[in-house]
């Protein structure tokens, strides 16, 4: 019994290809690529291809026994190269005077490998492991925001004390406000338009956590 894709010879009694997943064949097919490289020692081979999906793989192998370029298929066969430490890999070498031919053909089945760089980028993107996770906090009030901005009420009553509170608060969460004194009863904060709805939500609960004078 054979693997038509590896053309690993197994006893009778085996049904699948261990490395492949593939069903074998009583005999290899007179046109199939031919198998004349000598066993892999070393760095004898060049990586071609390598990545998690077995289905891939197996089509970028079939790619390269058409196009008659003999290959090596590994499963989780030593340490990866582009992947993640820990990952499922396959991957298919070849010689190296076939290496150019062979990057041809795995490329038109599976697109072109990423280069380092782009890995590098794609990794940022994502957040690695390693990647400093930073909080950059409430937005910053510009020193040279315009009062007069602040025209929508937020909050009236006449303790003197809570517009200072109030607006030290907003202020902590990056929203401006001013106070306006309307005799010597009543006080109001005023706040931008667009900060409204979440600057009322934080005076709520300044309000109805702060105890009565």
């Amino acid at each position: 019994m054979f693997c038509p894709s590896c053309r690993v010879e197994y006893r009778q009694g085996f049904t699948r290809c261990a490395d492949c997943g593939v069903d074998l064949v009583l005999a290899l097919a007179e046109k199939a690529a031919p198998l004349d490289l000598p066993p892999i020692k070393g760095n004898a081979l060049e990586l071609v291809y390598e990545g998690p999906n077995e289905t891939e793989c197996k089509d970028a192998a079939a790619a390269l026994g058409r196009a008659e370029i003999a290959f090596n298929l590994k499963r989780s066969g030593g340490p990866p190269v582009i992947l993640t430490e820990g990952a499922p890999i396959y991957s298919l070498w070849v010689s190296p005077s076939d290496l150019e031919a062979a990057q041809g053909v795995v490329t038109q089945v599976v697109g072109p490998r990423p280069t380092e760089e782009e890995l590098d980028q794609l990794e940022l993107k994502a957040g690695g492991p390693d990647q400093e996770i930073k909080d950059s906090g409430p937005e910053e009030i510009p020193d040279d925001w315009d009062p007069k901005t602040a025209d929508t009420e937020v909050w009236t009553g006449g303790d003197v004390r809570m517009p200072q509170l109030l607006q030290d608060c907003l202020r902590e969460n990056g929203i401006p406000s001013r106070c306006l004194e309307e005799g010597s009863e009543a006080r109001r904060v005023l706040v931008r338009i667009d900060d409204e709805k979440r600057a009322r939500e934080i005076l709520r609960e300044i309000v109805d956590a702060t105890p009565p004078a």
